[in-house]
């Protein structure tokens, strides 16, 4: 895969390329449930380190993944998945971190937080009431 091999030629990495073929990755579905945090964890690995480079991981891409992640997580919520909807709400706001102070929106950052917290007393309340369920 072209992604493995930019990645393992980390130091000739082409950070644009990458973040275009992670795109494409993501769009065309080619994850699962299984694999889908691991690849959001490994492009968050590389936003990190190329922060303070001259070639930064491009902002739009950030707020692309940021955006599909939050959306992942909404989807799952919405089915009361917990567990995928608390890791991909938490993926969005991890790299709702690395977003430039000139492209953070600062509404949008405080309303997903307000979300998440929601989510998490949501969360909280079904597991006591699962609690109070006869087995």
């Amino acid at each position: 895969m072209a992604l493995d091999a930019q990645l393992r030629q980390a130091h000739r990495l082409d950070i644009v390329q990458f973040a275009r073929w992670f795109r494409v990755l993501v769009r065309t579905g080619l994850w699962s449930e299984s694999t889908s945090i691991p690849l959001f964890e490994q492009a968050l690995a590389l936003i990190k380190s190329t922060r303070q480079t001259a070639t930064p991981y491009p902002t739009d891409e950030i707020k692309w993944l940021m955006a599909t992640a939050w959306n992942t997580g909404c989807e799952q919520w919405s089915v009361h998945h917990w567990q995928g909807a608390q890791k991909w709400c938490e993926m969005a706001l991890s790299l709702s971190l690395y977003l430039p102070a000139s492209d953070a929106d600062p509404g949008t950052l405080a309303h997903m937080r307000t979300a998440y917290q929601a989510l998490i007393d949501e969360q909280q309340q079904q597991q006591q009431l699962s609690h109070l369920l006869p087995k």
